[in-house]
């Protein structure tokens, strides 16, 4: 079950992230995530959990490299002394990336 929720998580919060950041994710960057939530949607449906666990590796795998490729563009429109805000930005949202499609969670709940 933490399994499956984990990966509807990761499916929302990516989908999520490519649509507010549209007009900065080529098409060519977009697609492999686009296929790997397809993926994993398919997962859920199964139920199967080696399907569910693997998807969530895929999908997390594919974010780590879209929340790089975001953070690389960030700087570079830093540094070209254009759009500071909107590189201060694109910087948070791989930044968020990141952190939602994080596998591990540090995070405790205490009762």
């Amino acid at each position: 079950m933490k399994q499956r929720n984990q990966l509807d998580g990761l499916i929302y919060g990516m989908e999520k992230l490519l649509e507010e950041n549209k007009e900065k994710i080529t098409e060519a960057d977009a697609t492999p995530i686009r296929e790997a939530l397809a993926e994993g949607r398919k997962a859920l449906e199964s139920k199967d959990t080696e399907k569910i666990r693997a998807a969530v590796d895929d999908i997390n795998r594919k974010s780590h490299k879209l929340a790089e490729m975001m953070y690389q563009q960030a700087g570079q429109s830093a540094a070209g002394g254009g759009g500071g805000g909107a590189a201060r930005r694109a910087r948070q949202a791989a930044a968020r990336a990141a952190t939602t499609s994080s596998t591990r969670s540090s995070r405790k709940i205490s009762s």
